[in-house]
């Protein structure tokens, strides 16, 4: 592996980086330097921030001053910024605290009280359509309760109920943007299980109570969504038996794969000529299909090719023979660890998980990819 591949290979959150990082420390150090303080993951939303997968490198130096010099003046840079730079940077803080790595966890409490005392005086005017000092802050606290081991986890969500209530209380903006924000709420009560859960929300203090009462209104009001969302989930149920049902055969429609061939020989509506093409796919347009797919340009900003991977990944839950050999083009090729997952499990039902591959598998900056990886 060289220096270009190394790049390519960890801004799409692959395992091969991590193996050669293991392997030779030195020789990556820079590249890994790179990454931090930058956002590496296509989309944090869905795929996560890839904390995780670069802490995996990180651990492989003795010396982690340099990235914790490259990671700790970003966060603090970004506490008023939206987006998912903050969340990224705080991610890695955090795991080299919970390493045990002193300077990270005296910056975690630094951070905790500069959003704590922003938020104190913050205003929804501001900062127009979003709040982020408060979505940054709870931010901060899932990170630091989902690394908590489990006879730490009570305590420190009723410091974090205190803190919540008392910034209720003092700061009235915020209530405006409370009730879209029950993130950690939720984590609290997944970890904790229900019945200790309410007994640190149900504990006589001012400011937890008045956290209590701003949860109570969240709860009443995803009770009465809850009905809509049961009948969505039973249709949704239905639609994909439909599905199933129709997708037992596969019969390509000749009239649309010979439009989609005619489309891509001119080199005209590449995607939605390569959709249709997958969607009547013959093992004779093999040459052609893998010609076009690697034409097209994998970049952030370049919208087809994402297009052209969840078509493919349809496609293949249907049925249609798509060959081996896009398979794989597209496991090293996609941005997006959500389709490469997708990917990952017809690679494996097809046999084609090699060792090598596997091993790379294995350190995924998808957590389901690693699974799949580990079941095999």
């Amino acid at each position: 592996m060289n220096s270009r591949r190394f790049h390519h290979d960890l801004i799409r959150g692959l395992g091969s980086c991590v193996l050669a990082v293991q392997a030779d420390p030195a020789r990556w150090f820079d590249q890994v330097l790179w990454a931090c303080g930058r956002e590496i993951s296509y989309d944090p939303q869905c795929n996560g921030t890839h904390a995780e997968y670069l802490m995996e490198m990180i651990a492989c130096y003795d010396d982690w001053t340099p990235f914790f010099d490259a990671v700790y003046p970003c966060v603090c840079r970004y506490y008023h910024h939206p987006g998912w730079k903050f969340d990224y940077c705080a991610n890695l803080l955090a795991l080299m605290a919970a390493a045990g790595y002193a300077p990270a966890q005296d910056a975690i409490e630094t951070i905790r009280s500069e959003l704590l005392a922003l938020l104190r005086t913050a205003t929804r005017r501001d900062i127009p359509f979003s709040f982020p000092a408060w979505e940054n802050y709870e931010h901060m606290t899932v990170v630091l309760l989902t690394g908590k081991p489990d006879g730490e986890r009570a305590a420190f969500c009723r410091c974090v109920f205190r803190e919540c209530g008392a910034l209720l209380r003092e700061n009235p903006a915020l209530s405006d943007w409370w009730s879209w924000n029950d993130w950690f709420r939720c984590v609290a009560e997944d970890l904790l299980g229900a019945e200790n859960f309410r007994a640190v929300l149900d504990e006589e203090d001012p400011d937890i109570a008045r956290y209590r009462a701003a949860v109570l209104e969240l709860e009443a009001e995803r009770e009465k969504n809850r009905a809509e969302r049961e009948r969505d989930g039973t249709a949704e149920a239905a639609r994909r038996r439909i599905r199933a049902r129709s997708n037992l055969s596969y019969t390509p429609c000749e009239e649309d794969r010979a439009s989609a061939l005619r489309q891509l020989a001119a080199g005209e509506q590449r995607g939605e000529a390569v959709s249709l093409l997958l969607k009547n796919y013959r093992p004779e347009d093999e040459a052609i299909l893998l010609r076009t797919v690697r034409a097209l340009p994998f970049r952030r900003e370049a919208g087809d090719w994402h297009a052209v991977i969840m078509s493919v990944n349809d496609e293949l839950d249907k049925g249609v023979p798509l060959p081996d050999s896009l398979l794989l083009y597209l496991y090293r090729e996609n941005l997006c660890d959500t389709c490469r997952r997708h990917l990952v499990e017809h690679i494996a039902a097809r046999g084609l998980l090699t060792p090598p591959l596997r091993e790379e598998c294995l350190h995924d900056s998808n957590d389901e990819v690693v699974s799949i990886a580990a079941d095999v």
